[in-house]
């Protein structure tokens, strides 16, 4: 996402939430750092979400499309669809998203 981790976020797995510990923050009752994504034995097509910001929420909706063995390198995870720019790291939310980027837009246009 080219964002630089500098705001709390969580992944919500099975119905559970999982961040990370910060001093000040919000405790969940297992932090990110403990586990690893096979650790859930995610099966095909299931999902869970990340959420990005706690403040402006940026929420990704992440599924399993296949799983491969480990032994292929190139079987890493990665984004398979998507369309547009990401949203620059502070930029407010959804809503002041989309009001920057339409100020954007008109000034290309």
């Amino acid at each position: 996402m080219g964002w630089t981790d500098d705001h709390l976020h969580q992944f919500i797995i099975r119905g559970q939430r999982y961040s990370e510990a910060r001093e000040g923050a919000l405790q969940f009752s297992t932090t990110i750092t403990a586990l690893t994504l096979s650790a859930f034995a995610l099966r095909e097509q299931e999902g869970f979400v990340y959420v990005y910001d706690l403040n402006a929420w940026w929420r990704h909706d992440i599924r399993v499309e296949r799983r491969t063995l480990q032994q292929h390198p190139e079987g890493r995870p990665r984004c398979v669809a998507g369309f547009g720019a990401c949203p620059p790291e502070d930029v407010g939310g959804l809503e002041r998203y989309l009001e920057v980027r339409e100020k954007w837009c008109a000034k290309i246009l």
